[in-house]
């Protein structure tokens, strides 16, 4: 497996990990110029890992965003209509304001990624 990666999505991330969980020979990893975030990740199940003295990897960290676009699309008359089934559906929206609720909802599925993250590493 040959790695040059700054990051990525967790779900793709994760769908690697779990598809190189089916290989039936041992994974060797080679980390190109960057293997980090999503790339280390998925470097994580390989069963040897070999690194350049200038590749740059770590960072064990994740993120949310949520674009909130109501203000601005408030001032220039812009709206939408949309359908959300469901009290959330619609909390990442970009013109969906964003509430208390929804920025406590999206800290707490970063901290789960994040500690996720953390356990697939020190395994």
């Amino acid at each position: 497996l040959r790695v040059n990666s700054g990051g990525g999505s967790v779900v793709s991330s994760e769908a690697i990990l779990e598809e190189m969980k089916l290989f039936n020979k041992p994974v060797i990893c080679s980390m190109s110029n960057a293997a980090a975030s999503g790339g280390y990740y998925i470097a994580m199940n390989s069963d040897k890992i070999f690194a350049q003295p200038t590749t740059l990897t770590g960072s064990i960290g994740v993120f949310g965003v949520k674009l909130d676009a109501s203000k601005w699309a408030k001032s220039y008359g812009v709206r939408s209509d949309y359908y959300p089934h469901g009290s959330h559906a619609a909390a990442m929206h970009p013109l969906t304001p964003l509430t208390t609720g929804t920025k406590e909802n999206i800290a707490r599925i970063v901290l789960d990624y994040y500690d996720y993250f953390k356990s697939i590493v020190a395994s």
